[in-house]
């Protein structure tokens, strides 16, 4: 499930770009003839956006402060 669609603040990485990233990378692999562990390990950095979280503690802890303000007539 998508962090989105569950409310959870974090980075948020598009499965279809890292899926279509790897095989791209194996099909080079294949094409070169590569077999076996590489000799050097290597990386593959994709970019990743933040979610802002649509509930958290914080927020409900925010919430029911200003609910405990407005009932003792804190503005």
């Amino acid at each position: 499930m998508r962090r989105e669609a569950l409310g959870c603040a974090g980075m948020s990485e598009d499965s279809a770009v890292v899926g279509a990233t790897a095989v791209e990378r194996v099909a080079g692999m294949i094409q070169l003839g590569e077999r076996g562990i590489p000799t050097a390990a290597t990386q593959t950095l994709l970019d990743a956006s933040w979610v802002e979280p649509t509930t958290t503690g914080s927020q409900r802890a925010r919430s029911e402060v200003g609910s405990i303000n407005r009932s003792a007539g804190v503005p």
